[in-house]
């Protein structure tokens, strides 16, 4: 698992920002094991832990962005992403 820890915590007092539509992707290897990063909030410093992804930038794809970061945060060919795409809404901030 990778620690993707956070920069400085916002001040948890501001208003919340609107999530922007972000693609994870669901890394699994030959004996079915799932992928995750863990990270700490920068709202509360809990841990959490979730597939590889991030925000999609403007004028980009779902698709290109989950090839995009998973480059980005663990290495492999980007191009072994499929594009097999389910819609999730988060309950974080």
């Amino acid at each position: 698992m990778t620690d993707r820890s956070a920069g400085p915590a916002p001040d948890p007092d501001q208003d919340p920002v609107a999530c922007p539509p972000a693609a994870r992707v669901v890394c699994l290897d030959a004996a079915d094991r799932v992928l995750l990063l863990k990270w700490r909030d920068p709202y509360d410093g809990s841990r959490l832990r979730e597939p590889p992804g991030d925000g999609i930038e403007p004028g980009e794809t779902p698709l290109g962005a989950a090839r995009r970061e998973l480059a980005e945060e663990t290495g492999p060919d980007p191009a072994a992403v499929l594009d097999r795409p389910v819609p999730v809404d988060r309950d974080v901030r």
